[in-house]
C-alpha cells in the first residue's frame, strides 16, 4: 500500500506538506502565546524566538524550493512527452 501512496503522492510532495504542516503549527503555537498577553522576552528568550523564526522561513523556503523542483520536473517530462 505504501508503494501505491507514493505512486499518487510523490515522496517530495509529501515532504512538502510535512514542512508546511510543520510551519503552520510553530505560527500557530507563536501566535497563540502572543494573542491575549503582552510579550516580553528577556535576552535568551529572544534569542530562542529568533532561531524558531529563523528555522520557520527555512522550512517555508526548503517547501516553496521542493515545489518549484517539482513543479520544473512535470514540466521537463511533459515536454520530453510531447
Amino acid at each position: 500500500m505504501a508503494k501505491a501512496n507514493s505512486t499518487r503522492f510523490p515522496k517530495q510532495l509529501m515532504e512538502v506538506q510535512d514542512l508546511l504542516m510543520e510551519s503552520g503549527h510553530v505560527a500557530q503555537f507563536v501566535k497563540d502565546m502572543s494573542l491575549n498577553t503582552d510579550v516580553n522576552l528577556e535576552a535568551g528568550e529572544l534569542s530562542g524566538f529568533f532561531f524558531v523564526m529563523q528555522d520557520l522561513i527555512h522550512r517555508i523556503k526548503k517547501a516553496e524550493r521542493l515545489l518549484t523542483e517539482y513543479r520544473d520536473g512535470i514540466a521537463t517530462t511533459e515536454n520530453e512527452v510531447a
